[in-house]
């Protein structure tokens, strides 16, 4: 089975299995009657990018596959409670081209869905032995306290300032897809060791991942000439981080743009430098990942997996490009 093909399966077990989350006893009242809000949410499906990780994970280090589905799962549903409370904090009123839970149904109502969505998850983690589910769980917890305590920095933290910026990458975006990573270990009883280059690898995927995520917001304003995302917000990421310390007028002329200026010869350098500030952004991404890929080699695996994180690497990137015209 080549990648594709393993991806493809992949995600119609984590489909499947979303729902069967809802089924327990305790969970099924509860889920039907936010059957609607689920129904809505799920047939907007994502990229599955965090419980692919685990699921590949757990296949590489010769776990029980079903096993690396539950905690894929976990990590699928976790993730989407999470986006559920990050829409309402960023007042965000689209999430996968429709509307956002809270906007579509209400404050009062999103905010119990993403806690029934963390029960979800956590019902899928319990059908582990007790070790395991343990094991699991102080995953879990530990990655929130992570992403708990980098959206505190990110709500103050310095907008230019690039090490704040580096940490608060590091707490959020990255805690999930190193958690992913780390819970892929857990089926096959992976050593410390083990455990830690895999978090490492899902760590700079995550940070690959995020600052691709930042030139997709800036190449969709450079390509419509309107600011949009991230740069109609006024949030500073990499590649203009970069280009301030390159260019110290560059700010005062970044929140002019932000502001949908009508006349861009008022900000002549946004145009002439934003092409520098992706491509030193590219650099850093290739660069994360090479890293990645290189720690991860002296993992042992089952015959066939290794190469595919190479590929997964890539996947990551090549889906978010899709976003955009290149």
């Amino acid at each position: 089975m080549n990648f594709k093909q393993y991806i493809e399966e992949v995600k119609k077990e984590i489909i499947e299995a979303r729902y069967k989350a809802f089924s327990t006893p305790s969970l099924l009242p509860m889920a039907q009657s936010f059957s609607h809000i689920i129904n809505y949410d799920f047939q907007s499906t994502g990229k599955f990018l965090r419980p692919l990780l685990t699921v590949l994970s757990t296949d590489a280090l010769d776990g029980e596959h079903e096993e690396g589905i539950h905690l894929g799962t976990a990590v699928e549903l976790t993730h989407a409670g999470a986006l559920v409370i990050d829409d309402i904090i960023d007042e965000d009123t689209t999430r996968h081209n429709q509307l956002s839970i809270w906007k579509k149904f209400g404050n009062k109502a999103a905010v119990l869905y993403s806690v029934l969505l963390d029960v979800a998850a956590a019902s899928t983690v319990r059908t582990l032995s007790d070790h395991k589910m343990a094991r699991a769980f102080k995953e879990i917890m530990d990655a929130f306290a992570r992403t708990s305590y980098g959206a505190m920095r990110e709500a103050h933290r310095n907008p230019w300032d690039l090490v704040e910026y580096s940490e608060i990458i590091n707490g959020k975006t990255a805690t999930l897809f190193r958690m992913a990573a780390r819970l892929g270990c857990i089926s096959s009883n992976a050593s410390t060791d083990t455990t830690d280059i895999m978090g490492y690898y899902g760590e700079q995927v995550g940070i690959a991942f995020q600052l691709m995520d930042d030139i997709v917001d800036i190449q969709k304003s450079i390509n419509e000439w309107v600011p949009l995302g991230d740069v109609k917000e006024g949030k500073v990421t990499l590649p203009v981080i970069y280009l301030k310390t390159k260019y110290p007028e560059f700010e005062k002329e970044y929140n002019i743009y932000s502001k949908g200026v009508k006349d861009l010869d008022d900000v002549s350098n946004i145009m002439d430098n934003i092409k520098e500030g992706i491509k030193y952004t590219e650099d850093s991404i290739r660069n994360t990942l090479a890293l990645a890929i290189e720690k991860i080699k002296i993992v042992p695996m089952v015959n066939g997996y290794k190469t595919m994180f190479g590929e997964y690497a890539s996947y990551i990137i090549d889906s978010m490009k899709k976003e955009i015209a290149w």
